[in-house]
């Protein structure tokens, strides 16, 4: 299922959107908050990428997560909690084990909302917030995006045709594997260099550089984007004050100690939640709406 609406919204908003959410998971520790953030960002990756796809990408998180949580427990001793000694005779302490499930579960976090932010800000968008005042690194920035996905899809059109040719770079003996390997390098490189030579042409002709260059944009600034600063502004007043009363604090060493659920504490908790799923309450309020008149059209028509 495609998320549409919140793509919808103006770049500045959805920029300081993940500027939030990023600034957040990382500096808000407690448990509880990461754990909503890991929640929210798998929920928006599936409605944007579909479950199978989101599946994809987060496999090499799980594997990370995984390999974070082992291995501090592992290289890290500190804790008052020990729960038995490892044959290098180095304590094993809850407090590790904690902070290396916490650490990772950050990452996965991090990593599901970088994908997000993949597909909802675009490279027209970053040409839009940094077109004028930062020209040369919102051109690098936005070739950098396009040029990724393409360079994909044009190395595995190179290897089905290899293929077809007999060709083959995942079958034969090592040297077969080898030669085919770098002959389909040989040609992406040579496909890279000239459409960088394309690129550059166009931009020359479509006056690149030139003084007072005018830029085309879509993008308007409508009463909805505005509705929404306000109720980032909002959100972050409030989890400010929630933050300043102890509802966020938490530490790992040298023992485990943090915010119990309180009225502080789960104002907080649920301030935070409310923050992190706009995107998804924008998703589903044009859901209904579709539905809502869709359903209103069907009854028009029948009577």
């Amino acid at each position: 299922m495609e998320q549409q609406g919140f793509a919808h919204y103006h770049p500045v908003v959805i920029a300081l959107y993940f500027l939030l959410v990023f600034g957040s998971t990382v500096f808000l520790t407690h448990p509880i908050c990461q754990l909503l953030s890991l929640a929210a960002a798998i929920w928006l990756l599936a409605m944007l990428e579909g479950k199978e796809r989101m599946g994809r990408l987060l496999w090499p998180g799980l594997g990370m997560f995984f390999m974070i949580a082992w291995m501090n427990p592992a290289f890290s001793h500190e804790g008052v909690t020990i729960l038995c000694y490892l044959p290098s005779q180095n304590p094993l302490t809850l407090e590790s084990i904690a902070y290396g499930f916490g650490a990772g579960v950050l990452f996965v976090a991090i990593l599901g909302w970088f994908s997000c932010f993949r597909q909802l800000m675009t490279a027209e968008k970053w040409m839009y917030l940094l077109g004028r005042p930062l020209p040369v690194l919102s051109l690098v920035l936005a070739m950098a995006m396009r040029f990724v996905p393409l360079l994909t899809k044009e190395a595995k059109e190179i290897a089905r045709a290899q293929r077809g040719i007999g060709r083959d770079a995942s079958q034969g003996s090592l040297w077969h594997r080898a030669k085919c390997a770098v002959r389909m390098t040989s040609i992406l490189l040579t496909w890279a260099l000239e459409k960088a030579v394309d690129t550059a042409d166009s931009m020359k002709g479509r006056g690149y550089g030139l003084p007072k260059r005018t830029a085309f944009s879509l993008y308007r600034w409508q009463r909805r984007d505005g509705a929404v600063l306000w109720y980032f502004g909002i959100m972050a007043a409030l989890l400010a004050v929630c933050a300043k009363a102890g509802a966020f604090s938490f530490r790992y060493y040298p023992s485990i100690q943090g915010a119990a659920p309180s009225l502080w504490a789960v104002t907080g908790w649920v301030l935070y939640g409310a923050l992190l799923l706009l995107p998804h309450m924008i998703w589903y309020q044009e859901q209904w709406a579709w539905k809502k008149r869709k359903a209103a059209y069907h009854e028009t028509n029948r009577i």
